[in-house]
C-alpha cells in the first residue's frame, strides 16, 4: 500500500533546521510517529512530498517557511497583564519562567501555546508564533508502515474523539479563555484588569496514547508539535 487519502502512514525521520544545525524532533524505527494523510490536518508540502511512498522507501525534503510554518508575526507577541492568570485569586508566579510554553485556550475552544519572552511587574511578554515560525525544515526518514485509516481515526477528524485519541496534554496545565470578541478582532483577550473578561482554571486531563490524527505520542502532547489541535 502506498501513503494516499486517508491512510495512516508510520514514519521514522530526524526534523532539523537551521541548515541541519539544530535538531527539532527525532523519531526512531522502533517507535515510528503515524500521521494521517489526505484529511487537510499536514503541512500540504509534507504530504506531497510523501505522497506515493510505501514502507521500506525513504526521504529527504526541505520545505521553506512559507511552505512550513509561515514567517513570524510581529502581532502575535503581546503584553498580556499577570492577572489573567489569576485561579482563586492568586497568581502562579512559576508560570513566567522566561522560555516556559503557556498552553492557552479561547472561548471557541481553540488552544494556542505562548512562550515567555519578558516578565515585569505587571505584564508577560508571550509569543504566539509557532515556534518553527520563520525558519526552513528538513525532514530526512523512512516509511515503516503504511495501512488504510480506521473508524475512530476518521471520526476524529469531525471532532468526536474516540477512546485512544489522547489528543491532550498528560499532566495538570492552566490554560487561559479569551474575550470573543478580542479574538474576532484579531486580538488577544488583554485590557484593563476591570474587563478583560478572561479567566485561568486548572484541567486535568488524563494519560493518553499517540493521537489518532497527527500521531503526536503521550511525551510531544502539550508542546506544540504536530498539526492537529493535540496541543
Amino acid at each position: 500500500m502506498i501513503i494516499d487519502k486517508y491512510t495512516v502512514a508510520s514514519l521514522a525521520y530526524t526534523l532539523t533546521t537551521d541548515n541541519n544545525r539544530k535538531i527539532v524532533e527525532i523519531i526512531r524505527g522502533n517507535h515510528p510517529k503515524a500521521f494521517l494523510f489526505g484529511a487537510g490536518i499536514l503541512l500540504p508540502g509534507f504530504e506531497d512530498n510523501l505522497n506515493g511512498l510505501k514502507a521500506g522507501d525513504t526521504f529527504d525534503f526541505e520545505l521553506e517557511a512559507e511552505e512550513a510554518y509561515g514567517p513570524k508575526d510581529p502581532f502575535a507577541v503581546l503584553d498580556i497583564p499577570k492577572d489573567t492568570f489569576k485561579v482563586d485569586g492568586k497568581v502562579d508566579e512559576s508560570l513566567f519562567i522566561l522560555g516556559n510554553e503557556i498552553p492557552m485556550m479561547d472561548n471557541y475552544g481553540n488552544k494556542h501555546m505562548g512562550i515567555v519572552l519578558e516578565v515585569d511587574d505587571e505584564n508577560v511578554v508571550m509569543d504566539f508564533n509557532h515556534p518553527l515560525a520563520g525558519k526552513k525544515i528538513h525532514f530526512k526518514g523512512e516509511v515503516k508502515g503504511v495501512r488504510e485509516a480506521n473508524q475512530d481515526e476518521l471520526d476524529a477528524l469531525n471532532g468526536s474523539c474516540g477512546s485512544g485519541c489522547g489528543c491532550s496534554s498528560t499532566k495538570k496545565e492552566k490554560e487561559h479563555q479569551c474575550d470573543p470578541e478580542r479574538e474576532a478582532a484579531g486580538e488577544c483577550c488583554h485590557g484593563d484588569d476591570s474587563n478583560c473578561g478572561c479567566k485561568t482554571e486548572k484541567e486535568t486531563v488524563a494519560q493518553g496514547e499517540d493521537c489518532a490524527v497527527c500521531g503526536n505520542p503521550p511525551e510531544d502532547q502539550g508542546k506544540g508539535i504536530g498539526d492537529c489541535r493535540c496541543i
